[in-house]
């Protein structure tokens, strides 16, 4: 069955951030049969509040989580569709989803506060070991595609105020213009060595979503990639 649009409630913005990996796997799961059979409508509430909670802190919109509950392939979403054994209409499911949302905002506010304090610092610090490291003759040793990568990740790491960025492959190749087949080729390169890590693989954002999931990257420190050059030399 085809969803409907959600109904009129004053949407959030959607601001890039990215449900960690294990929540969308909890979304697309569901809960267990054991566990509905032992807690019932309850085990949902609380999985669905966990992945609100999450989104929350990780900083995404009400509309981007929304779109990934009501995607028809997330078994969660298609659980909390149900109350005490019966289907909630459409507009309960939804008044339903938005409870949760909300609840989720409370809840979230001031450990969402507390973490992006210490990502922020984090990214801070992450950059200036890098910026410190890149000097002139450094950047000449690197493979100018993969300088220019490095360079995009650290831009992109200072301007969100994390470790952990988003970077799809189409923003990677406007950002470096890096033609595809090479970016591939250095990416790959990058990640083998532990210099780049993909932390979270980007998915299908859901039916009423706008834009696939980019997938989420960080950078290890410096030092791996000053110890590799020194190996090379």
């Amino acid at each position: 069955m085809t969803l409907a649009p959600s109904p009129p409630h004053r949407p959030q913005k959607t601001s890039g951030g990215t449900l960690r990996g294990r929540y969308v796997d909890l979304l697309t799961d569901g809960v267990s049969a054991d566990a509905l059979k032992q807690r019932g409508d309850r085990a949902v509430d609380h999985a669905l509040m966990s992945t609100a909670l999450s989104a929350v802190c990780a900083g995404m919109g009400e509309q981007d989580w929304l779109a990934l509950v009501v995607d028809p392939r997330r078994k969660l979403g298609q659980q909390a569709r149900f109350v005490k054994g019966r289907p909630r209409s459409q507009n309960e499911y939804y008044q339903y989803l938005t409870r949760v949302w909300s609840r989720a905002l409370d809840q979230g506010h001031a450990v969402a506060l507390r973490d992006r304090s210490r990502y922020r610092d984090e990214a801070r610090l992450l950059v200036r070991r890098w910026d410190a490291f890149l000097t002139r003759e450094i950047v000449a040793e690197l493979n100018p595609d993969e300088a220019l990568l490095l360079m995009a990740f650290l831009d992109k790491i200072s301007d969100v105020e994390s470790p952990r960025v988003a970077f799809g492959r189409r923003a990677l190749q406007e950002t470096t213009g890096v033609p595809e087949r090479r970016l591939r080729t250095r990416m790959a390169n990058l990640q083998r060595r532990g210099v780049v890590r993909l932390e979270v693989r980007g998915r299908p954002g859901g039916p009423h979503a706008k834009k696939r999931l980019a997938n989420v990257y960080s950078l290890s420190g410096p030092e791996l990639l000053a110890d590799q050059l020194r190996e090379i030399t």
